[in-house]
């Protein structure tokens, strides 16, 4: 059961960060790409409503690298009309703490050290994020910024 409460925590997380990178990207639609990851889960749901391979579609769409947030965000809505998670009010139920301008800038500036391969900068600014309650999580698509609970 703490594996289930787990995973749907994980995949809360997930859609609501995905739900902030799409208000912040303005991320396009890519008909093609959209039609691919939903004919997969279709197949899979009309083959006696094999919902762990379902679940197991959704996650495998949210880590492909070629969708825009939108794409995944808009995908994930749709197949959660099957699971019924209601995905689409996570936002509203889990409110994200605002990261303030300051911790968004400082991010900004660790991003460019690290492009700049001055990585004792980069490593000093994520400290200075976690001194003030935050800490950035680097990910194959960019960084997560989280409050330190």
């Amino acid at each position: 059961m703490e594996a289930a409460k787990s995973g749907y925590k994980n995949l809360k997380n997930r859609i609501n960060n995905l739900s902030l990178k799409d208000q912040l990207n303005g991320d396009t639609i890519d008909d093609i790409s959209v039609s691919e990851w939903r004919n997969k889960f279709l197949n899979v749901i009309n083959d006696d409503l094999n919902m762990p391979e379902a679940m197991a579609v959704m996650w495998d769409m949210l880590r492909d690298g070629k969708l825009s947030s939108a794409e995944k965000l808009n995908l994930a809505f749709d197949f959660d009309r099957i699971f019924g998670l209601e995905l689409d009010v996570i936002k509203e139920e889990t409110t994200v703490t605002e990261i303030p301008d300051e911790i968004n800038l400082l991010a900004g500036q660790r991003s460019e050290a690290k492009k700049n391969k001055n990585f004792k900068l980069a490593d000093e600014i994520r400290d200075r994020i976690r001194e003030k309650g935050f800490e950035i999580l680097d990910k194959k698509d960019g960084s997560e910024i989280k409050k330190i609970i």
